[in-house]
């Protein structure tokens, strides 16, 4: 137990903030009484103290972000409700954040709107590593930059074929030039030829099947 220089109470040491400097190793005031002060100094400068956060954000800036990041995980409903206030006091200010994120952000744009796109299809598991496709994708826009030429993100399995369909997750996923891309389509993907020769042959028993002929499979 150890009792606080400002109140005088009796208190056990996890009411005390730690100091390196103090022989037990926590500071002579407990903390209600250095928040009490702390508050009151607040309140006596106020625009010292706004000018000390400004400074201490602008010196720490992987912090703060951390720290925002923290809260709204912690926070979703309230994180959500303080965007959409903002949004709708400041519409114009939310329009060019939003267009700037999305220019800064374009393979994460991109791999969200492939998603959705392979939801349609039933072809988005939810097993998929999201994390992993993103990369995929920022890869392909970091690459478009460095060389100067566009490059996609392709199914190497088509998603949407009558014969297969792939799936969206990154397993599938494969960075072309976008003049490769194009003409790929959703024309080929890897054994094609040995599937359509499969589904060939399959077809030619089933006619004769119909047809009542003896058949011979290969």
């Amino acid at each position: 137990m150890k009792t606080c220089t400002k109140c005088g109470e009796l208190k056990p040491p996890a009411s005390f903030y730690k100091g390196k400097r103090y022989a037990d190793g926590h500071r002579g005031s407990c903390k209600v009484c250095i928040c009490l002060i702390e508050k009151a100094r607040r309140k006596a400068n106020p625009e010292k103290h706004r000018a000390a956060i400004r400074k201490w954000k602008k010196a720490n800036p992987e912090k703060v972000r951390a720290g925002k990041e923290k809260w709204r995980l912690a926070h979703p409903e309230n994180a959500r409700a303080r965007e959409r206030r903002r949004r709708l006091a400041n519409p114009e200010e939310a329009r060019a954040r939003e267009k700037k994120w999305r220019k800064e952000n374009r393979g994460v744009c991109n791999a969200k709107t492939r998603k959705r796109e392979a939801a349609k299809f039933r072809a988005a598991p939810k097993w998929a590593d999201q994390a992993a496709i993103r990369a995929i994708y920022s890869e392909a826009v970091r690459i478009t930059k460095a060389t100067g030429i566009e490059h996609h993100v392709d199914h190497s399995v088509p998603l949407n074929h009558p014969m297969v369909q792939g799936l969206h997750n990154e397993f599938n996923l494969q960075i072309l030039t976008a003049t490769a891309n194009v003409s790929k389509g959703n024309r080929r993907w890897p054994n094609m030829w040995q599937q359509r020769a499969e589904r060939s042959h399959a077809d030619e028993v089933g006619q004769l099947i119909t047809q009542g002929a003896p058949c011979h499979s290969a």
